[in-house]
């Protein structure tokens, strides 16, 4: 229990009668904390109090940010605090302990970097968001080592007591969402593997709020937001005559940036079309795949391949969400890559990258413009619901589960969990009667 004494100026200001300093003191158990600050009369320019202890042998000594002298008795308490219950565990001490707000901070300086260049250019600032508004008030005082289950479990408990809101971007309370939840988690989870060190072992994150969370956007229709083969060609038809507007616009030069809009739509028609059959995720394609990660596969034993046998393998940057992987492309993307190098990139080096940017703005307006922004659920679909396409229409061929894992970069439970929920008996009789069979001895 810290006592505090007078505010008093301090010895050696008073010895030399400079007045430069005011000391404060506090006892820690058998130890003094001192609490010191400059007055107007010193040199120093720091407005903050300065707290100083004695603890392993050393003296030890930290701003705590804070004019106010309460406010910075509660920093320098909780400082010197983590001091000696660090010294007790024998864990080497440094001026500023592993706090969860540290061990954070430096999580999401990570993520900035990222920001704009392997994640979208708000990617960090979302993710300040979420720790600003649902973490850091929870966890802001506790040391990182002390972060346990039952410690995450009465966090979630609290989320479900404060009745499970989130604020919006003007700071208003809405119902939360399963996915908002989950990204709530998924950044507690990135903070403690970046505490790996000070923790004996991770701790199991809570999934019982998930259940507890009524949330209709994610009733499990399938989950994912996709596409049917009707609705991707309706989608690709729209493409199509968009870009045929624009070339009939361009070519009498009518008034307009009709070139530049020309040329955008052919990009997000290629962007489409390669997405589409290749299953990769967006970030795996725009930004990341260059020319030189391509290999055209249209000959087999010095022969051509028929139409449908041509396709592309494609390698998936290390950077990506599941590490380096090869993936295969089918006929469709083979196709639009060649047409896309014949028509955006004849002159192409194999540095270059084959989509600089996600064309988010151009694929909202095509949706909206065929009538497909929003699936039969209200659920809004974007550049991830062609991902999603491929993945059922895998499924619908026969495909195994593993091999799909394998080509899209997930695991065979989030195949099950999340896409055979919507695969119809009807999609995988032909495969379950096939009489091919194999012998088993």
């Amino acid at each position: 229990m810290a006592t505090t004494q007078k505010l008093k100026v301090d010895g050696r200001s008073k010895r030399y009668k400079k007045n430069t300093m005011v000391r404060h003191t506090l006892k820690m158990g058998s130890k003094t904390l001192t609490l010191i600050k400059y007055t107007d009369k010193s040199n120093t320019g720091s407005p903050y109090w300065q707290a100083k202890c004695f603890i392993g042998g050393k003296t030890r000594q930290k701003t705590t940010k804070e004019e106010d002298l309460k406010k910075a008795e509660k920093v320098a308490i909780d400082w010197m605090a983590d001091l000696m219950s660090a010294n007790r565990q024998g864990i080497p001490l440094v001026n500023t302990p592993n706090r969860f707000s540290a061990v954070a901070e430096s999580v999401l300086k990570r993520m900035d970097r990222s920001s704009g260049k392997s994640r979208h250019r708000e990617y960090g600032k979302n993710q300040r968001y979420i720790y600003n508004n649902y973490l850091h008030p929870h966890f802001k005082s506790v040391l990182v080592g002390n972060i346990t289950t039952p410690v995450l479990h009465k966090w979630m408990g609290q989320r479900i007591d404060d009745g499970m809101v989130s604020l919006d971007i003007e700071g208003r309370n809405k119902p939360i969402t399963k996915p908002a939840l989950k990204r709530e988690t998924m950044l507690m989870r990135m903070i403690l593997r970046g505490a790996v060190g000070y923790l004996d072992r991770l701790p199991d994150m809570p999934k019982e709020a998930l259940r507890e969370v009524d949330d209709s956007s994610s009733t499990k229709q399938g989950d994912r937001i996709l596409f049917n083969s009707v609705e991707y060609e309706k989608l690709l038809q729209e493409s199509r005559k968009q870009i045929k507007e624009a070339k009939i616009h361009k070519d009498k030069k009518e008034q307009g940036n009709w070139s530049q809009t020309y040329h955008a739509r052919l990009y997000l028609h290629y962007f489409i079309i390669l997405l589409a059959n290749s299953g990769a995720r967006t970030q795996e394609i725009a930004g990341r795949l260059r020319h030189k990660d391509i290999t055209i596969i249209d000959r087999e034993k010095g022969k051509k391949l028929p139409d449908e046998k041509c396709h592309l393998k494609i390698s998936i940057s290390r950077e990506s969400k599941t590490g380096a992987r090869n993936a295969w492309v089918r006929s469709g993307g083979y196709f639009a890559y060649k047409k896309f190098c014949e028509d955006l990139a004849p002159n192409h080096k194999p540095d270059d990258l084959l989509f600089p940017h996600t064309p988010r703005g151009g694929l909202k307006n095509l949706l909206v413009r065929a009538n497909l922004r929003e699936d039969r659920y209200g659920r809004r679909r974007d550049s991830k619901s062609l991902r999603h396409y491929f993945i059922q229409m895998c499924l619908a061929r026969g495909n195994d589960i593993w091999d799909v894992s394998q080509q899209v970069g997930t695991s065979p439970q989030v195949i099950k969990d999340h896409y055979s929920k919507g695969y119809k008996a009807s999609q995988y009789k032909e495969v379950m009667l096939d009489t091919k069979a194999i012998s088993v001895d």
